[in-house]
């Protein structure tokens, strides 16, 4: 259940970072690389220690910036829904 989690939050990233990368993004790009910096960091040092509610946990405190991160479209919304699921 933990890699649910995990894989959703590096789909978002990997996903706003094509979007950054082709000049596609909406959104300002330097938030949106802060956020990503801040959020990878976590991702990295975190993601075999933590367990289901310290995902969880991540995801609530982290909310917004994660949030932003999402594209505005209708995969944006399946991602979403998943978000909001947890």
């Amino acid at each position: 259940m933990k890699n649910q989690f995990k894989s959703l939050i590096i789909s978002i990233i990997n996903q706003r970072k094509k979007l950054m990368k082709m000049n596609l993004s909406g959104k300002s790009s330097t938030l949106c690389a802060k956020y990503i910096t801040n959020i990878s960091r976590y991702v990295e040092a975190y993601q075999d220690k933590w367990d289901e509610n310290g995902w969880r946990n991540f995801i609530k405190r982290h909310q917004e910036e994660i949030e932003y991160l999402i594209p505005e479209n209708k995969a944006g919304e399946t991602i979403k829904k998943k978000l909001y699921a947890i």
